[in-house]
């Protein structure tokens, strides 16, 4: 998990070591004003609900913001935070796309036209042809949607999403999700392997800590298997910063809806002959 706490001024930088807050911890307790605290959620797994009840009881009228686009499926519960969102593009085929919630019920829907979306749905629907429609083509939409949407990201969500939406098999990709990241905590387990997992949660993606990841990694990447890092150092001069053995040791295993059992196993077969 990762905290970013707004003083005015100064920004406040914290990892919370291998994504839980130990019940001891008193990270909290020194807020004497109201602040801004921005909780980044990773993979679908760990809460933030117990995080975001300890800052509103060291002082109430901060405010919580909760970033949620790695638990699209957990967003339902929302009651503990003053704003939460998440994101349709993360999860599902659609290229934009987001919820976000107000406790208060005061956040009104963007009318401005989405411009951007179009060149992001032409760029990966083209990358589909290789075989015919050069790389470069594909890149060039993608790099033009990407270039609007820094300038012009507070837009509604695309009419190509929304038609897509309608058709989102929610409840099937959300037990395929779960039945693949069961299977992996099955043999991980096996395995000895450290890794994080909740069977109600619904993950983007299993974080496992490997000792010796860049290897692991590099098999993978050899067997067109491309896990993600979702841990990534960035720098030690941001204040506050603690570091983290999580930047040298998480790999994301990918467990989502298009991939069957064997496609869990061959993660797992890789990771076993490194042990």
């Amino acid at each position: 998990m990762q905290v970013f706490i707004d003083k005015g001024i100064d920004y406040s930088f914290y990892h919370i070591n291998d994504c839980l807050l130990p019940d001891e911890t008193d990270l909290f307790s020194k807020i004497k004003k109201p602040v801004i605290v921005l909780l980044i959620s990773y993979f679908g797994i760990v809460s933030m609900k117990r995080i975001a009840e300890q800052i509103k009881k060291a002082s109430p009228d901060s405010i919580v913001i909760v970033d949620d686009v790695q638990n699209y499926y957990g967003i339902e519960y929302k009651d503990f935070a003053d704003y939460r969102f998440t994101s349709y593009r993360k999860w599902f085929a659609v290229p934009d796309g987001a919820e976000v919630y107000s406790r208060n019920g005061e956040i009104k829907p963007n009318i401005r036209k989405n411009s951007f979306a179009q060149y992001k749905f032409a760029g990966n629907i083209l990358k589909n042809y290789s075989n015919w429609v050069d790389d470069k083509i594909c890149l060039d939409l993608l790099d033009k949607g990407e270039a609007i949407l820094d300038s012009e990201y507070d837009v509604a969500c695309s009419e190509i999403s929304r038609s897509l939406i309608n058709n989102i098999p929610f409840d099937e990709i959300k037990r395929k999700r779960k039945e693949n990241a069961a299977y992996l905590h099955r043999r991980l387990t096996e395995l000895g392997i450290r890794h994080l997992y909740n069977k109600n949660s619904v993950p983007l993606f299993m974080p496992v800590f490997l000792q010796n990841r860049a290897e692991v990694r590099r098999a993978m990447f050899a067997n067109s298997i491309f896990t993600p890092v979702h841990w990534p150092y960035e720098s030690e001069k941001l204040n506050g910063f603690i570091k983290n053995r999580l930047y040298d040791t998480e790999l994301s295993l990918i467990c989502d809806q298009r991939y069957s059992e064997d496609d869990m196993e061959k993660q797992i077969s890789i990771i076993r002959e490194f042990i």
